[in-house]
């Protein structure tokens, strides 16, 4: 799909294309090392289109290989190698960008549940009503289901433990 819109000239179409696929890729297992070089090209080609929303949408996630392969300082740590999540995050907001929140969200809380840090995860934690307006993609139920292992691991904490222990057994659903 993302080479049927860059051959009829629909960049946009295909940028989105090129995400969700590098989404999907991430989320499936794909090795990192296979995912970055892609993105980084499709990051290019969408920079080279004034595709500038596009790479907002990617860059948490980007951000978040680079965790996983170790080339960032401090996973935990709002600033990355290559993107400052807590910058972006107020952006976002400030735009009313539901996506970008969203994404930086749970991107956050997928890194910070990786690395055991629980009340990171717990911080980063999204509404249950807000996962739904999410685009439907493989990304919104594998973060729906660290969202459920993020209110499992924060309520062995002992606090809003029925409220956490509710959202879980609606996620395993």
């Amino acid at each position: 799909a993302h080479h049927v819109g860059m051959q009829t000239g629909d960049v946009l179409f295909a940028g989105l294309c090129a995400n969700i696929y590098c989404f999907n890729a991430m989320d499936a297992g794909t090795p990192l090392g296979v995912i970055e070089p892609e993105w980084r090209g499709f990051q290019e080609v969408m920079l080279a289109s004034k595709q500038k929303a596009l790479v907002r949408m990617a860059l948490p996630s980007i951000q978040t290989v680079h965790h996983y392969m170790g080339l960032s300082e401090d996973p935990l740590s709002g600033k990355g190698d290559i993107y400052d999540h807590d910058e972006a995050l107020q952006d976002a907001i400030k735009d009313q960008s539901v996506v970008n929140i969203l994404g930086i969200r749970l991107r956050r809380m997928e890194v910070a549940y990786v690395f055991n840090d629980y009340a990171l995860a717990a911080a980063n934690a999204i509404e249950e009503k807000d996962y739904w307006r999410m685009p439907s993609t493989f990304e919104r139920a594998s973060s729906y289901f660290i969202g459920g292992m993020v209110a499992l691991a924060s309520a062995r904490e002992g606090k809003d433990v029925r409220k956490k222990l509710k959202f879980a057994k609606n996620a395993v659903k």
